[in-house]
């Protein structure tokens, strides 16, 4: 009696047999559970020496990584918060590339950096489809996200041991634009989404 057993009927029955296991085996949860996935990553940092006290780097770097995964929030063989209860399966992708000039000045009392940074991830073609169900029913919601962010840079220390010795001096400044982007669907109880395409 009562209003569980009123949604899930079988809650007397999966009680029961869970009882007869004991406490150090347990019944299946009501998703089947996965998690896997991939990571690539390329980086390159490459160094030039224009003059004896000027140097210019790039560091470049690309990630791709693909995860597949659904679990059981709630951990039980009912319906009860399974997100997502189908396997996710994502690939997100990433850019980066950092230009640096690299240099000395004032007879090498003065280090200083200036550059310039940019990172991309862009939203995949189609949404990403993440199935669940939240007290039984459909909690379904698809999305897309994308990130991009640039910035300039400079850094400079210098040394102030002619004053008082082993003294130094750093001061920097950064500026950055973030644009981030998200687009989505379902994620309110009920809702039902089908596989992108």
């Amino acid at each position: 009696n009562g209003f569980a057993p009123g949604i899930f009927p079988n809650l007397t029955t999966l009680l029961a047999q869970q009882q007869a296991l004991g406490i150090h085996r347990t019944i299946p949860v009501s998703v089947r559970l996965d998690s896997s996935g991939s990571n690539l990553a390329l980086n390159n940092m490459s160094r030039f020496e224009l003059t004896d006290t000027l140097t210019l780097r790039n560091i470049f770097g690309f990630d791709e990584a693909n995860t597949v995964y659904a679990f059981d929030l709630d951990n039980t063989a009912l319906p009860l918060l399974d997100m997502p209860r189908t396997p996710r399966d994502q690939t997100v992708r990433q850019i980066s590339n950092e230009l640096q000039l690299l240099g000395k000045s004032f007879s090498g009392r003065l280090d200083w950096i200036v550059g310039a940074f940019f990172l991309e991830q862009r939203p995949p073609r189609s949404f990403v489809l993440q199935s669940g169900s939240a007290f039984g029913f459909p909690n379904d919601s698809e999305y897309q996200q994308g990130d991009r962010s640039r910035a300039l840079f400079g850094q400079g220390t210098y040394d102030l041991s002619a004053m008082i010795a082993g003294l130094k001096l750093t001061a920097g400044a950064r500026y950055t634009w973030d644009d981030r982007s998200f687009n989505g669907r379902g994620d309110d109880l009920g809702s039902r989404c089908v596989e992108p395409r």
